[in-house]
């Protein structure tokens, strides 16, 4: 016998994204201006997230991250809060950042931090990777994976694409990546004249930079207030 699926309109949309692009450009803000509890993989120095916790006051939860048996708790622990109901509590959103730094920190695990890990662990380290990420979209969280930017040339064209960096130069990774999500952003800085900056994502494809909308609401720039997303989305949503 088939198993259905319930509805998906019967409950609110969880937005998955991918956020990446140029160092200074807002990710981390942006990550951390998701719809809260939010709980956030910090895999990059401890003041990367300085910023994101006084803009979000109260809103963001740091885990340590330690190795596969991190990312084997999250799923746990947020596949727990799924089951409980009666939990109103509980987080509304997961931020991985750098997934590049992520994949760097499970190489040094997988390898004993040898300078010349094997294939094999390299090719292990992508599909934990890949699996933890779906796992996390397929849970009723917002999902938010942060990258740099990768610069990649198109052999038959000669021109450039800015990927999402994974920690590999294998672009592989970020494809699949970008296309389990729901949202990917190319993150941008724009001075304007009076001196006040607007950080924003570009969220169409153009200029060798990856961006979409599953949902077709954001338009093609959108300064990066993931709670207005997630609204947008949301209300998008309903009125189809």
């Amino acid at each position: 016998m088939l198993k259905t699926k319930p509805d998906p309109a019967d409950g609110p949309v969880w937005m998955n994204v991918v956020l990446y692009g140029p160092p200074k450009t807002g990710k981390t803000v942006a990550a951390g201006s998701a719809p809260s509890k939010v709980l956030y993989v910090n895999c990059d120095l401890p003041n990367a997230t300085r910023l994101a916790h006084k803009m979000n006051p109260g809103a963001i939860t740091e885990v340590e991250f330690e190795g596969l048996q991190t990312m084997i708790d999250i799923v746990t622990e947020l596949k727990k809060q799924k089951s409980d109901t009666s939990d109103e509590t509980g987080f509304k959103t997961v931020v991985v950042d750098p997934i590049g730094e992520l994949y760097r920190r499970l190489l040094d695990e997988a390898s004993n931090k040898a300078v010349r890990p094997t294939l094999n662990q390299y090719g292990d380290v992508g599909v934990h990777i890949e699996r933890f990420c779906r796992a996390l979209c397929q849970l009723d969280v917002n999902v938010i994976i942060v990258a740099h930017e990768i610069a990649d040339k198109d052999e038959g064209n000669g021109s450039m694409m800015y990927l999402p960096f994974c920690g590999t130069g294998n672009p592989k990774l970020a494809q699949k990546l970008m296309g389990m999500v729901d949202v990917v952003g190319y993150t941008g800085l724009i001075q304007q004249e009076d001196g006040t900056k607007r950080y924003v994502a570009q969220l169409t494809p153009a200029g060798g930079r990856r961006g979409g909308d599953r949902f077709d609401v954001l338009g093609d720039v959108r300064e990066t207030n993931l709670s207005e997303w997630y609204s947008l989305i949301n209300e998008g949503v309903e009125n189809e």
